[in-house]
């Protein structure tokens, strides 16, 4: 990718916005012409050797953990990873091939809690990944301020010219 559009483009009768990409073809296709639009999946992070599981399966509590209902009536607490739309990473706490319910299953309060030493890794991890978002969310702010304060310097500067009226 050489270049990525900073305003994307409202298409007519269409809820998406299109930016403009430009790239370079490392190979030569004959299929490929000048100007063609394309529709393209750029693929952000490759995980290899990870479980993952459908969103779905995964369930929350309110103290921040997380769990799933296996098909052996077990609670299995599990540390979870990245996520896309329909897909988590599972950490820790599930073995590949272990089957799990998509939904709460009936009976799920007699279920049996397993991984419980998870949870202080699990609130370590939150309470890192919190204080990492609030170190960007000030680094942010400050950028935000720098460009600000450039802005209105500008604004305060006035005309740019030469002195003495020389041109």
């Amino acid at each position: 990718v050489t270049y990525v559009a900073n305003i994307g483009e409202q298409l007519p009768n269409a809820d998406a916005k299109v930016f403009e990409v430009t790239i370079k073809v490392n190979e030569y296709d004959p299929i490929l012409r000048p100007a063609m639009t394309t529709g393209n999946l750029i693929e952000i992070a490759n995980y290899k050797d990870k479980l993952f599981l459908p969103l779905e399966a995964v369930h929350g509590a309110t103290d921040s953990t997380t769990f799933v209902y296996t098909t052996k009536g077990k609670k299995k607490i599990v540390m979870v990873g990245p996520k896309n739309d329909t897909h988590i990473v599972i950490d820790k706490g599930l073995t590949e091939g272990e089957e799990v319910y998509l939904s709460i299953p009936d009976g799920a309060d007699k279920f049996e809690v397993e991984n419980s030493e998870l949870i202080p890794q699990i609130k370590e991890r939150m309470k890192k990944e919190q204080q990492d978002e609030a170190v960007r969310q000030l680094n942010l702010q400050k950028q935000m301020e720098d460009k600000d304060k450039a802005r209105n310097a500008l604004k305060i500067g006035g005309k740019v010219g030469r002195k003495n009226g020389n041109k």
